[in-house]
């Protein structure tokens, strides 16, 4: 197990946006099935990838980590700590199902973002930076392509149903097809299956 590795492609997936160690932490849990993966051993393989010439990697203290200098929604300190404190004990406090659901949009979301070949990101409706404290609850979750989530930044937003959240996923498809040569270049009737197949996965778990 590569856990340099691992951890480099998180970063790389992550594409700017920033990550907490935690965050990190529990995504290599996830994928290499290891368990007791410290924040501090997270730190440690930070620093020996700062010196990575195809990674730009800013560091803040011990609680956060970026792949790039952009800087994140929460800028203000309180916010940040918050943010990781909610994200920290969802981890302790989620059931195993919840546990299940909440990979399942990661998941779903990092597959879509592959296909469509437009970043589609896990969203928070209610905002852990916004005005109404929102949850890493599944029923606060919700995937939103990164241009809108952007747009929405730390405002607080009626959580899409069931069935505006299929809706979305499929018009971001439609788009795909009609502007992005790589898209357009693939055999579309697959590409419609593969989404409509992960779409019928997210439905078992929103």
């Amino acid at each position: 197990m590569d856990l340099k590795r691992k951890t480099k492609e998180i970063l790389e997936e992550a594409g700017g946006r920033l990550l907490y160690l935690d965050e990190i932490a529990h995504k290599l849990e996830f994928n290499t099935l290891a368990a007791g993966i410290t924040e501090s051993k997270i730190f440690e393989i930070l620093k020996e990838l700062a010196n990575d010439e195809s990674l730009e990697i800013k560091i803040n203290g011990t609680l956060s980590a970026a792949r790039t200098k952009k800087r994140h929604k929460c800028n203000d300190k309180k916010k940040v700590s918050r943010r990781y404190s909610v994200l920290k004990k969802s981890k302790v406090s989620h059931s195993l199902f919840d546990k299940y659901r909440t990979e399942e949009f990661y998941e779903i979301a990092k597959q879509l973002t592959k296909i469509l070949n437009i970043n589609i990101e896990v969203d928070h409706a209610n905002a852990i930076c916004g005005s109404q404290n929102g949850s890493h609850e599944v029923s606060n979750l919700q995937l939103l392509s990164r241009e809108h989530n952007r747009k929405k930044h730390n405002k607080d937003w009626k959580r899409f149903s069931t069935e505006e959240q299929m809706e979305y996923l499929l018009a971001l498809f439609e788009i795909q097809t009609l502007v992005d040569p790589a898209v357009k270049s693939q055999n579309l009737k697959e590409v419609y299956k593969i989404v409509k197949g992960l779409i019928n996965r997210l439905e078992l778990v929103f």
